[in-house]
């Protein structure tokens, strides 16, 4: 049985995969083709890239916290969530307006 990590690794290494299957390097002789990737907004691709942080310090603080019994380096990494999301909240402000 798969764990979720390996299954959030597999799936990442067969997107990566996809997005840059078609693309050549135009260096010394080679051509170079588009990266076939979904179309993406800039401000989506930082939403999810801030989202992406914040899931991961949040699974650091609880496996410091709970799993390496060490409490106050889990506190203190915890705090890096709302500190993540705040920057993105406060970079992202306005996207509807433009």
């Amino acid at each position: 049985m798969l764990t979720w990590l390996q299954v959030l690794v597999q799936m990442s290494c067969e997107t990566a995969r996809q997005w840059y299957s078609s693309a050549k390097v135009h260096h010394e002789g080679f051509e170079v083709m588009p990266i076939n990737r979904p179309n993406m907004s800039r401000f989506t691709a930082i939403k999810l890239l801030l989202l992406f942080a914040a899931f991961l310090s949040f699974l650091l603080s609880v496996g410091l916290f709970f799993l390496a019994e060490e409490r106050a380096q889990g506190i203190f990494v915890g705090l890096w969530v709302p500190s993540i999301l705040s920057l993105g909240a406060l970079m992202l402000v306005g996207e509807d307006k433009r």
